[in-house]
């Protein structure tokens, strides 16, 4: 009888062992698979941040009320703003006149809509004074639950092109 009592002790403390390592190859594979993502998620991060570090053209992210996120290197050398300079202030105070941002403001607030994207051609003001051609591509960013919290920018400066055009 005692053998018995012992016996179910063992068993059960045995299987509680047993399932405590389960748990735990569990908990194992499921921080592994965590680390994995992360390492994943790292990976694409960067990529895209040294990509938009890199590229030639200007990249400008701007939040909903149309005030700068980001603003790369390209986009310093075309406007001529710092990137420290240019974050934080309104389109109005970079690269448009107050009186075309006015004008075109619900122009500029539809391309919160446009899931796709767009494409237009602008004027634009740099630091100096100078008027760029500049072509946008545009695409709304999204929030995980898919409100638009902004719009990234891709910019080129085409003035040279359009003036050999023009000829």
């Amino acid at each position: 009888s005692e053998l018995r009592v012992f016996q179910e002790q063992f068993s059960t403390m045995a299987k509680a062992r047993l399932n405590a390592e389960q748990q735990l190859k569990d908990q194992h594979i499921k921080d592994q698979q965590y680390k994995d993502s992360q390492s994943l998620l790292f990976e694409s991060q960067n990529q895209l941040t040294r990509h938009i570090e890199n590229t030639p053209l200007g990249y400008i992210s701007w939040d909903i009320n149309f005030y700068c996120r980001e603003w790369n290197k390209s986009a310093e050398k075309m406007f001529g703003y710092s990137a420290e300079e240019a974050i934080g202030r309104h389109v109005s105070e970079l690269i448009l006149a107050p009186s075309v941002y006015e004008e075109r403001k619900s122009e500029f607030t539809s391309l919160f809509y446009k899931k796709e994207g767009s494409y237009s051609t602008n004027r634009n003001i740099t630091r100096s004074g100078n008027i760029l051609v500049c072509e946008w591509h545009i695409t709304p960013t999204e929030s995980l639950n898919g409100d638009v919290t902004g719009l990234s920018s891709l910019v080129q400066d085409v003035t040279k092109r359009k003036k050999m055009e023009a000829k």
